[in-house]
């Protein structure tokens, strides 16, 4: 059976383990206009978007596929030479064994977890493109993300969805602080080459990017299901 890889952060490895995350969402790489497509195309294992560049696969695979986790990790052995992987988001930072006494180094990122190590193992349920503030209240739920008090712009009209109480406004900060980092000004100090200016970001939340989105549920924390 066809398995991809996708990287999580600390607390969204944590929302998994809590359940309360079931949704993810990735910048479509290509941010050119969609030509005429409605959805992902299947094709060989995979899910495709059409436009004006050409194809782009999902970074998901197709529903039914699996998605193995890369977190933050840690290889340990004990005083028995027993080995194993210890994870940083667990209950405590050895997970319940009694390693006192040994040394370890530092963590390692979950770029480079293999496979094997994987503890987390998900069933991609649906895969869709939408432009990322058309994210609801229930999505960014679904994506993790607690409720938490709004004002301004953010204040929900409908006071029997959760009155002053968002869930959308934590999920577009994190995105933000994710992908909305500006390109920096290239200053040459040559009067004929001025440089280029700052320029936003194209994926960042105030430029409303196209997203791959993906619901899945979680089949394993404790390694590959059978």
């Amino acid at each position: 059976m066809t398995s991809r890889p996708i990287l999580f952060n600390g607390a969204m490895v944590r929302a998994i383990l809590d359940g309360r995350k079931t949704q993810t969402r990735r910048p479509v790489k290509n941010q050119a206009a969609l030509a005429g497509e409605t959805g992902p195309v299947d094709f060989n294992h995979a899910c495709y978007l059409r436009n004006s560049a050409g194809l782009e696969r999902a970074p998901f695979g197709i529903p039914s596929a699996r998605l193995y986790c890369r977190e933050t990790w840690q290889p340990y052995c004990d005083d028995n030479g027993d080995s194993g992987v210890m994870y940083r988001e667990q209950e405590s930072d050895t997970g319940g064994r009694d390693l006192s006494g040994h040394e370890f180094g530092p963590w390692r990122p979950s770029i480079h977890m293999r496979k094997a190590n994987a503890r987390i193992w998900l069933r991609v349920d649906r895969v869709w493109v939408e432009r990322v503030q058309d994210i609801d209240e229930e999505g960014a739920k679904a994506e993790g993300f607690d409720p938490a008090p709004v004002h301004g712009k953010w204040v929900i009209e409908s006071r029997e969805e959760g009155g002053h109480w968002s869930s959308r406004q934590p999920f577009a900060d994190t995105w933000h602080a994710i992908y909305g980092k500006p390109t920096p000004a290239r200053l040459t100090g040559n009067p004929w080459d001025p440089g280029t200016p700052e320029t936003p970001s194209p994926i960042g939340w105030d430029a409303n990017p196209w997203v791959w989105a993906c619901a899945f549920t979680v089949l394993s924390t404790t390694g590959e299901p059978s």
